[in-house]
């Protein structure tokens, strides 16, 4: 009792006197923080996971692009090929596009929520009269399929369930709002 007595003194100078012992954790709360170890432990091992999974997609992906496309580039060759062969010496007509085949667009000024990656310059557009004759020569199995391919799963304008998308209900919304104070022409104008 004396050496409990004395509480300015070093504990380390009295070694006969015994310091209050910390209690015994209690099984639940062992148990809850074991559980919630092992959830933070389950959530690293899904996000590594599903990392992993899309970095073998992407890859997966590109092998398929670069593929497809050295065949379409062996495609193009040949029709380069054969239309360089034909006499078109002779032929003296041109087609001239008229004026009105570009329609004036609507000028979507509203930010996306997320933000795109931006679009390198060597990305493939899809050619169809190409795709089309490399599933002539059955290069290709379908040019739906390759299309894809090319240029990726566009997103739908309209979600599941038949309703439009939340952004393009903000861009009509604003257009035709553009449109009743006239300060953009009306769709139904340019189809005339």
């Amino acid at each position: 009792l004396y050496c409990c007595l004395l509480g300015n003194l070093d504990w380390t100078l009295f070694s006969n006197c015994s310091r209050p012992k910390a209690m015994a954790r209690k099984k639940v709360r062992v148990t809850r923080e074991n559980a919630q170890l092992k959830i933070r432990k389950d959530e690293a091992e899904a996000e590594k996971k599903a990392a992993q999974k899309q970095k073998n997609r992407t890859e997966l992906r590109q092998e398929m692009k670069n593929i497809l496309s050295e065949k379409l580039q062996k495609v193009k060759e040949q029709l380069e090929g054969q239309t360089s062969s034909k006499p078109s010496a002779g032929s003296m007509d041109v087609d001239v596009p008229s004026g009105n085949s570009k329609r004036a667009r609507v000028i979507k000024s509203i930010q996306k929520l997320k933000k795109q990656k931006p679009k390198s310059g060597k990305e493939i557009k899809a050619d169809k009269k190409l795709l089309r004759e490399a599933k002539q020569q059955g290069v290709i199995g379908s040019v739906k399929v390759a299309k894809l391919i090319l240029e990726g799963k566009q997103k739908s304008s309209y979600r599941p369930n038949g309703k439009e998308r939340t952004r393009d209900k903000r861009v009509r919304v604003a257009r035709e709002k553009r449109e009743r104070r006239g300060l953009s022409k009306r769709e139904d104008d340019y189809d005339e």
